[in-house]
């Protein structure tokens, strides 16, 4: 099984397959919750091995590029780029940027 480099600076291998079907665990952070999910924070989505953050958003209704006050999404606690690409057992959470001072 081939290693991985992530865009966090760590190396994680793939627990499925190649071709086959992976499970990603979404957690939407703050106001997103009501905003898109009818107050539902989270869902387990099934998807094709190789999708990023970015597509995995989409098929669930949320488009990034047209949320003014997109934050940054992470993965297992580590903040990653929109176009990271997605392994088995993910955990991503999705936060709104935030006003405070």
């Amino acid at each position: 099984m081939p290693v991985i480099a992530t865009n966090a600076g760590f190396l994680r291998q793939p627990y499925s397959k190649e071709g086959e079907e992976m499970k990603v665990k979404i957690v939407l952070k703050s106001y997103y919750q009501k905003k898109f999910w009818e107050g539902e924070k989270e869902r387990w989505i099934e998807m094709p091995e190789g999708t990023t953050c970015d597509e995995a958003l989409k098929s669930q209704g949320i488009d990034h590029s047209e949320i003014p006050r997109f934050g940054f999404v992470a993965i297992d606690n580590k903040r990653v780029i929109i176009d990271h690409v997605l392994l088995d057992g993910d955990e991503m959470k999705v936060y709104p940027r935030m006003n405070g001072g």
